[in-house]
């Protein structure tokens, strides 16, 4: 199951902007995908769980970087499926299951920008 993030596209340019809480994730996506779209649009974010990348340190990115806590996990074999909420937004994560994750943790995420998908929110 993909991550489905409802948003606001917020900025066509390049530049950052932050939501009213600071806790909600802010996604950068690939250009050529935004074509059509105006700043102000309604659109959802999409990512799939494997893109996500988990971490218990900062990562080095500064691009589509965030803090989270681990709010259920589920092994599946050969991965460990994680909810993870940033703010009000959940987001999924698979992970190794040799990594050592535990529900209420607080994590670090990271999606590479090539990762994101943008599509209309009807």
């Amino acid at each position: 199951m993909n991550s489905l993030v409802r948003s606001q596209l917020m900025d066509l340019g390049g530049q950052r902007e932050r939501p009213a809480d600071p806790q909600e994730p802010v996604f950068r996506c690939r250009h050529e995908e935004a074509d059509g779209f105006a700043p102000g649009s309604r659109a959802m974010i999409l990512v799939r769980p494997e893109n996500v990348l988990l971490s218990f340190k900062p990562h080095d990115s500064t691009v589509n970087v965030w803090t989270g806590r681990i709010a259920s996990t589920t092994f599946l074999g050969d991965y460990v499926d994680c909810k993870i909420a940033c703010g009000e937004t959940m987001i999924r994560a698979r992970v190794s299951p040799f990594i050592p994750v535990e529900d209420g943790a607080e994590v670090y995420l990271h999606v590479p920008p090539e990762r994101c998908s943008i599509i209309r929110d009807v």
